[in-house]
């Protein structure tokens, strides 16, 4: 992901536009495979407000650079995942598998399935219901205006804060689908037992075979 050529983010029009992908077997970035995977994704509040903030927006060039500017190794990106799996105390997941999440709260949100084909860079609305569509029946639906909203009810500001500390040894499972009436704003240890939560949930959908 760069800031201003590949795969960049578009702050006027709130946009990431996807435009080239990482080829794993000759571990260059390159065209995507299909027309369809080149495309403009709506950028949520909490990406928007995390990129801002990155030291390296200011520089150029890659938006997550190691300290000598170029790209981090293929190893220490799969080592830094799983470290971060394992300090979270969520269930295994691969990198991929955020595909999945993503496609499955764009369900909980209420979108459509064209939007959600679009999203995602599938050849066809068709497909996305082949591999969605029984989330659109089992899945509690809410319409709200972005996904974050089902993941962090209490904001995504103090979402954004959730490394600071860890999930406390009292905290008990919960619906990040719903958000609690009447409730107070949490803290961060409260928000991360709500994170890790919705982690263990089941909202991945079925493998994804469509090209990128």
């Amino acid at each position: 992901m760069q800031w201003t050529t590949g795969n960049w983010p578009d702050f006027t029009a709130n946009k990431i536009r996807v435009n080239i992908g990482y080829e794993a077997n000759t571990k260059v970035l390159a065209a995507p495979k299909t027309d369809f995977s080149v495309r403009s994704v709506d950028m949520m509040p909490t990406v928007r407000t995390a990129l801002l903030a990155l030291p390296s927006r200011g520089v150029g060039g890659l938006v997550f650079p190691r300290a000598d500017g170029r790209m981090f190794a293929r190893s220490s990106m799969d080592r830094a995942w799983r470290d971060t799996i394992t300090a979270t105390g969520v269930r295994q997941l691969r990198p991929y598998d955020l595909r999945h999440t993503y496609a499955s709260l764009l369900v909980m949100a209420g979108r459509d399935p064209l939007y959600i084909s679009r999203q995602m860079g599938h050849h066809s609305p068709g497909f996305t219901l082949t591999v969605y569509g029984h989330l659109m029946e089992s899945l509690p639906r809410g319409h709200v205006e972005w996904a974050d909203e089902l993941v962090f009810p209490e904001g995504f500001e103090a979402a954004l804060n959730l490394h600071l500390s860890g999930a406390p040894s009292h905290a008990k499972p919960c619906n990040p689908g719903s958000s609690p009436v009447g409730s107070k704003p949490v803290q961060n240890q409260e928000l991360v037992a709500l994170c890790s939560a919705s982690q263990r949930g089941a909202w991945l959908g079925e493998e994804d075979s469509n090209p990128r």
